[in-house]
């Protein structure tokens, strides 16, 4: 790895970290975020029964991503791919432990009068940071560059978590979209022989959605405030899907060694 690639993998790691502490900062730390975070419980039930499957097939979605992220590690072994092997473990070990660590210990949730939901601290989400990894993980390391559609596939797929993660009051919305930026951070420490990578422009462009959808949803709580209920609710929707799906792409298309995903559906 040269030295400019190691600053470019510090500079991503660095923006996906900033992410999360924002996402902290602001949805948790302060009665307005988290009047904005409770807000998000509650229109999504829109979904109805799909949103209810969704819930209920969390660990199922997990356990599906562990499972290829496993098979692919094990691979890049038989490959003597080592490096990448280990690094692909660390990684992933590291995302699980850390969440555990910051949702469980390290990190609180202040109570400002009333819960918002519920007072328990879910920041960030364990099922969407480690699905995240284990899914970059199977892009980064598996023996072939997959093509477009199952890169689309696997976005879907973490997406269609995301959603679910809300929607069975598991997950606030920032829970979700902290759990998909800690594991694009952690994501730049995959190291070894990989063959593919998205455009670092793709990135710039996901994150800077992800930046509107924040606008936007703050924009959304001010007109819940005033009572416009319909377009706020509208709004809100909006923006938490434009945000997730922001969060989950970047990471993935950040990701070290997703090089030339999608290169055989040419």
């Amino acid at each position: 790895m040269t030295s400019v690639q190691l600053r470019r993998r510090v500079a991503r790691g660095a923006i996906f970290s900033a992410g999360v502490i924002v996402l902290y900062v602001t949805p948790v730390l302060t009665p307005f975020g988290q009047r904005a975070d409770a807000t998000g419980l509650g229109l999504l039930e829109w979904t109805g029964w799909i949103g209810n499957v969704l819930g209920s097939l969390r660990t199922v979605f997990l356990v599906v991503a562990l499972l290829g992220a496993a098979a692919s590690i094990v691979a890049a072994v038989l490959r003597r791919r080592f490096a990448l092997a280990v690094s692909a473990t660390a990684v992933l070990l590291g995302v699980v432990i850390v969440n555990s660590l910051l949702r469980d210990t390290i990190l609180y949730r202040p109570y400002f009068g009333t819960t918002f939901g519920y007072v328990e601290n879910t920041f960030p989400s364990g099922h969407v940071a480690a699905s995240v990894i284990a899914c970059i993980i199977v892009i980064a390391v598996f023996p072939r560059p997959l093509p477009r559609g199952a890169v689309a596939a696997i976005g879907v797929f973490l997406f269609l978590l995301a959603v679910g993660s809300v929607t069975s009051f598991a997950h606030r919305p920032s829970d979700v979209i902290a759990g998909a930026l800690l594991a694009g951070a952690f994501a730049q420490g995959i190291v070894g022989k990989q063959s593919h990578r998205m455009r670092p422009r793709t990135t710039v462009v996901l994150l800077a959605a992800g930046f509107a959808g924040i606008l936007a949803l703050v924009g959304a709580v001010l007109l819940l405030d005033r009572g416009l209920d319909l377009l706020g609710g509208f709004l809100y929707g909006v923006s938490y899907f434009v945000i997730a799906t922001a969060a989950i792409t970047a990471a993935m298309s950040a990701a070290p060694g997703a090089q030339s995903a999608g290169a055989s559906g040419r």
